[in-house]
């Protein structure tokens, strides 16, 4: 298969929940948009910052731990964790794409309230890196148990975790923290604690590709 026509089939394989999801997260808190001031434009980073990678995350297990052929893709030459791969890159991609254009929008529109020595690239460590981190950790754990309803509650789980004890993760361990922009607002070890968890979720990344690498494991009792 020539790679365009591959690609363009995993894209629809990966199901329509790849290209809603990330746009869906994005526009959720443009309802917050009749608050105003500097409170509204902080709040507007909800979007990228912390809806994004719960939607990303969810959004990823499902690829990975619902394929109707997983039994039939292992007899298949393809590698299933290159196939699986594959499809999360796309789901990036598409997230990547929407979350740059709306923190454009609000870097053009005098609206964006995250890092201003230079906005654009450190727009992108704004959301990639809990986008990253979150979705890393939530695929780690659906490939180990190919149970759809433990990885989303440890997504959901971590999320609200996060959110309720903000104050300890920004005194003890702020380099996990995933939302410091949206709670916090910029501090001077902005930049170094995203990059932090950025390098954390690429290691555990590493992690989650080699659970897919493990076919059995994506095997449910009804499969075998």
């Amino acid at each position: 298969m020539r790679p365009l026509a591959l690609w363009r089939h995993e894209f629809g394989r990966a199901g329509w929940i790849t290209l809603v999801a990330p746009p869906l997260a994005l526009l959720a808190p443009l309802a917050l948009t009749a608050l105003g001031g500097a409170e509204r434009q902080r709040l507007l980073l909800a979007g990228p910052e912390a809806v994004l990678p719960l939607a990303v995350a969810l959004a990823a297990v499902s690829i990975v731990a619902r394929d109707p052929v997983t039994e039939l893709h292992l007899t298949l030459p393809t590698r299933l964790r290159a196939t699986l791969l594959r499809r999360l890159a796309l789901l990036l991609l598409v997230a990547g794409i929407v979350a740059g254009l709306y923190c454009a929008l609000l870097i053009v529109f005098d609206a964006w309230a995250g890092p201003r020595s230079t906005p654009l690239p450190q727009s992108l460590l704004l959301w990639s890196a809990p986008t990253l981190a979150l979705t890393a950790v939530t695929v780690a754990v659906g490939g180990l148990t190919r149970s759809l309803t433990l990885a989303t509650t440890t997504a959901g789980g971590l999320w609200l975790v996060e959110q309720l004890f903000a104050g300890v993760f920004t005194e003890h361990v702020p380099w996990l923290y995933l939302f410091p922009t949206l709670r916090l607002g910029v501090g001077p070890d902005w930049t170094a604690s995203r990059l932090t968890l950025l390098a954390v979720a690429l290691v555990v990344a590493v992690g989650a590709a080699w659970t897919l690498g493990r076919p059995e494991r994506l095997l449910t009792e009804e499969d075998r």
